[in-house]
């Protein structure tokens, strides 16, 4: 299937490849701004980036929702002068399955108690990224379970809890989805 039928096919037909593109585009903007709002950590560039990417993923489409999670922490780590250096590219991609994969849950579970177990999901694979940089020998032992894990537990389970709660409040006031 081609890039542009999958949009459309996830948008369905009313929608156009504009509006998915200024969707993940807007959703960057704002992850990015998120990314400024860094959380006390020795890792600089541990921030507010992710929630508009767990938002999107559940709210609208699960891919554009992990690019938008992919490219805020872009920013973010952009903004702090990539300080986790070559594991950037892992991060990212990392970020874009955990979100991706909160979106897949929710909207397929499709009830307002399914952000709840579709954020530990999110929080769980967004925690296996130092676990993954350790096992292909990108990152020291100590360092991703002494000095990562800790504060990226408490960043990745705020993105998400801050996420579930506007896409419950959303549910609340019946907004539709895209």
């Amino acid at each position: 299937m081609e890039v542009g039928e999958l949009i459309q096919s996830k948008l369905g037909a009313a929608r156009s490849r504009s509006a998915y593109i200024a969707l993940i585009a807007i959703g960057a903007i704002v992850s990015g701004l998120g990314g400024l709002v860094k959380l006390p950590s020795p890792v600089g560039s541990v921030a507010l980036d992710s929630a508009p990417g767990f938002f999107i993923a559940a709210y609208a489409a699960p891919i554009a929702g992990g690019l938008v999670g992919m490219l805020g922490h872009l920013l973010s780590a952009a903004s702090a002068g990539f300080p986790a250096g070559h594991l950037h590219p892992l991060i990212a991609a990392g970020m874009f399955v955990a979100c991706s994969m909160y979106g897949v849950v929710a909207r397929k579970v499709n009830k307002e108690w399914a952000v709840w177990p579709a954020g530990v999901i999110g929080v769980g694979l967004n925690n296996a990224i130092p676990f993954v940089a350790v096992a292909l020998d990108m990152m020291p032992r100590d360092a991703a379970f002494g000095l990562v894990v800790p504060f990226l537990l408490f960043a990745s389970s705020a993105n998400v809890v801050l996420a579930s709660l506007v896409i419950l409040g959303m549910r609340r006031l019946r907004t539709p989805s895209i």
